[in-house]
């Protein structure tokens, strides 16, 4: 068995480090806290109340985990019942980041059905093994699990914007993401690492030091992170996407795309009926240089005024992914039309090629 000569911690730093740690469990706490007040929340979405709770969940475990950690290497003399406690502590950090996963793969297939709650299941049996009979060695077995919830993000969050957001749009969403995630998830893993018995055994108190600073740096990127990721209700755009239009500043109608009514055989009174009203929601923000969102009949109409048109999109639900894509598919028109808009005589032959436009945006 490892002899663990810095345990339990004492010295000048011992005070530093317990104020330190303790900041740990309580900001994680507190991040729990927060996730869990947004769950309560009643205008929040059903999907988006199941990102929250996973996350509550996340930051749970590792607030518990910190606290066992903080009670085996400051109080407990006994090597024995101090790895007891820090892998009862890791074992629920586990049990927690399982919980987490297994909510985000309840709704949404990563790969495969399940996949990474299933790797996080066959390496949990081999644990609760070794801390049972192999105890000395369950801190570093514990490790594997962190290669599988990077693994895992990774998969999730290139999944999720490349379902949103298309070509050079998702390519820079997805990059700042990783500019958030990365440095998180690194931060936080060196910062754990020179906090273990291994580290400090080899190099004293002060690499712990430095790694509970750095850890809470990290704890921050991660925060950050969490807050950006979209809802899971944005994977369902495709669903919630009724009609689009495209409509000159001068009045004329000059593209339509229905999606649901092609399907449901709307005859054309509804449809005349759903152009009268755009054209009279037009007239109320013809001022309006900014995107607006009008909700009406139970329907979200999304109106994107560019320089020569207006771009709008009838949905049934209020979604960020439709705003950019909407947005980037009026300023793609534009750009390509911008001469003939610039001379145009009222002709809407010329528009023949928008519906390749729009595939390439919407589908």
């Amino acid at each position: 068995m490892m002899i663990c000569k810095n345990f339990p911690i004492e010295g000048n730093l011992k005070n530093i480090l317990l104020i330190l740690e303790w900041a740990i469990v309580l900001f994680c706490f507190e991040l729990a806290i927060v996730f869990w007040l947004r769950v309560k929340q009643k205008d929040i979405s059903k999907l988006k109340r199941l990102q929250e709770k996973a996350y509550v969940w996340l930051f749970l475990g590792f607030s518990i985990m910190w606290t066992f950690i903080i009670i085996g290497d400051h109080y407990v003399y006994d090597s024995i019942l101090r790895e007891r406690i820090l892998n009862t502590g890791f074992l629920i950090q586990v049990i927690c980041a399982l919980i987490f996963i297994y909510i985000l793969e309840k709704y949404r297939i990563f790969i495969r059905r399940f996949l990474f709650t299933k790797l996080f299941i066959c390496l949990l049996v081999p644990y609760v093994i070794v801390i049972i009979f192999f105890i000395e060695y369950g801190s570093i077995f514990s490790s594997f699990f962190w290669f599988i919830f990077v693994l895992f993000f990774i998969t999730y969050i290139k999944q999720l914007y490349f379902d949103l957001y298309l070509k050079k749009k998702s390519y820079y969403r997805l990059k700042n993401t990783f500019l958030k995630l990365l440095p998180g998830v690194i931060i936080v893993f060196i910062g754990y690492f020179l906090t273990t018995r291994i580290v400090v055994n080899m190099f004293g108190l002060i690499p712990r030091l430095l790694g509970d600073i750095v850890q809470l740096s990290g704890i921050v990127f991660l925060y950050s992170f969490f807050v950006s990721v979209p809802s899971f209700s944005e994977f369902e755009w495709q669903e919630n996407l009724e009609s689009i239009f495209l409509i000159h500043k001068s009045g004329l109608f000059i593209y339509k795309k229905l999606y649901k009514q092609e399907s449901n055989g709307t005859d054309d009174s509804i449809l005349s009926g759903t152009m009268a009203l755009i054209k009279m929601m037009l007239e109320e923000i013809t001022k309006t240089e900014e995107l607006s969102i009008i909700e009406k009949n139970e329907k979200i109409i999304i109106i994107y005024p560019g320089q020569f048109l207006y771009g709008i999109v009838v949905a049934d639900k209020d979604l960020e992914s439709l705003q950019i894509l909407l947005q980037s598919f009026i300023d793609a028109i534009e750009n390509i039309y911008r001469s003939v808009f610039l001379k145009w005589d009222g002709s809407l032959e010329i528009f023949n090629n928008i519906d390749r436009i729009r595939q390439e945006f919407f589908f």
